[in-house]
């Protein structure tokens, strides 16, 4: 399975189907974690031809997160953040990273900046519901969340 999704990643990227190509990557990613050293080199040769492509740097950071480069993955994604591109998936993303940081103060302020923002989205909603225990659990002075 992971040498077909490697295949078809490959395969769009080299007809400039970038979305498409970043697709299957990202599910390779899923299927198999150990694949993102492969997910990285083509994530870097999109950049090399779109530096602004959010899915590219996305697609990266998580590979990157994979990898345990966390420092890596949370430059990406506060840039990411910071310009509002693929901002949704970057914020969860960022979250996760400062908690394998062990950084709670960070991801509590990342959630508390952005819930008001992304709160509307379901896919945000239903995140934050899910991990809203870590942060009473995490941090002593949870008030107001």
């Amino acid at each position: 399975q992971v040498c077909v999704l490697q295949y078809l990643g490959e395969y769009y990227k080299g007809h400039g189907d970038t979305e498409k190509s970043l697709h299957f990557m990202r599910r390779m990613l899923q299927v198999d974690f150990t694949q993102s050293i492969a997910v990285i080199a083509q994530c870097r040769d999109l950049l090399t031809d779109d530096p602004q492509n959010a899915d590219a740097k996305i697609t990266m950071a998580e590979a990157y997160f994979n990898r345990e480069n966390y420092d890596g993955a949370i430059e990406i994604t506060q840039d990411l953040v910071h310009r509002g591109e693929n901002e949704l998936d970057a914020t969860i993303l960022l979250i996760k990273l400062y908690f394998k940081k062990g950084d709670f103060t960070s991801m509590r302020k990342v959630l508390e900046s952005r819930r008001l923002d992304l709160f509307e989205n379901k896919k945000f909603y239903d995140f934050y519901r899910k991990t809203k225990w870590l942060f009473m659990h995490f941090t002593s002075d949870y008030g107001g969340l």
